[in-house]
């Protein structure tokens, strides 16, 4: 059995605009403003308190390099580039900050469940609850693992070709294509999930590269808008620029998020069920 990528296409498609592709799209857009707030905010008070102690820096005397009024240096504005800041101390939204990204890979861990199950109208709680902390950290950890497996291949396939490096890369890009589908629907630690996805994808690398850059193109046509309204909003006010752009983006990316991952979805359930079937032969004793 090879992998459709076409059925896989329009099956994610369809997916992504049921109830629950809409209830993720609207939990993904939540999830990313609320980070942005709290990602500002902890860079606008870690700016403003460095600004703080360089005001606080004794001002060089003669004949050390700067006159007696020289005032130190200064990041400028920085509210301005940081237009979604809120006045929260920096002890309470610097870690805030540095939780979401586990917030958003428990998402993805929900989101993942839903969509390879055949539910559509409802997300069962299970979804959040069965697992959810260690699903979380594998999810994460094997991220990480993955996000560094491919910039060694990358950086080794460089140094023996200089086309080598990309397709080393997108090789490992694609054998790892189902960690976090192994380890959110299976259950499985991240280093059994390296391996069950390696040969889950073997034979299959060539059409799930394929279906990798389909996705990618979408979600690159489906940022233009973004792109352009902040362009039309920056001859105004660049921090509506930014505002209006963050926005949309967000928006518009939590809609591209939901649909990448329906269509992996239904590219793993079609590999899933060929693993399947190829173990129930294998146990069949013969007659």
């Amino acid at each position: 059995m090879t992998l459709d990528i076409d059925v896989a296409i329009r099956r994610g498609f369809s997916r992504t605009f049921t109830r629950n592709g809409l209830l993720l799209i609207g939990a993904f857009l939540v999830f990313s403003l609320v980070s942005a707030v709290l990602v500002q905010t902890a860079s606008l008070q870690l700016v403003e308190r460095l600004n703080d102690l360089a005001a606080q820096t004794p001002t060089p005397g003669p004949g050390t390099g700067g006159g007696a009024g020289t005032p130190p240096p200064t990041a400028g504005d920085p509210a301005g580039a940081q237009p979604l800041a809120l006045p929260i101390p920096l002890i309470v939204a610097a870690p805030l900050a540095a939780l979401t990204p586990f917030v958003g890979e428990a998402l993805r861990i929900v989101a993942v469940r839903t969509l390879v199950s055949q539910h559509t109208d409802s997300i069962p709680r299970a979804f959040a609850r069965e697992n959810i902390v260690w699903a979380t950290l594998n999810g994460f950890i094997g991220g990480i693992v993955v996000g560094f497996i491919i910039i060694i291949g990358g950086i080794v396939g460089l140094i023996g070709l200089l086309i080598g490096g990309p397709l080393v890369a997108a090789f490992f890009a694609t054998s790892f294509f189902f960690v976090r589908q192994e380890i959110a629907v299976e259950n499985k630690n991240f280093i059994d999930a390296l391996t069950d996805s390696w040969r889950l994808t073997s034979g299959h690398r060539i059409g799930l590269f394929a279906l990798a850059v389909v996705i990618w193109l979408i979600g690159l046509v489906v940022s233009i808008p973004g792109t352009a309204i902040g362009f039309l909003a920056g001859a105004g006010s660049p921090g509506l620029a930014t505002i209006a752009v963050t926005i949309v983006s967000v928006a518009l990316g939590s809609v591209t998020t939901v649909f990448g991952i329906a269509v992996a979805a239904r590219a793993y359930d079609q590999l899933r069920a060929e693993r399947d079937a190829s173990d129930d032969r294998e146990s069949t004793p013969m007659p």
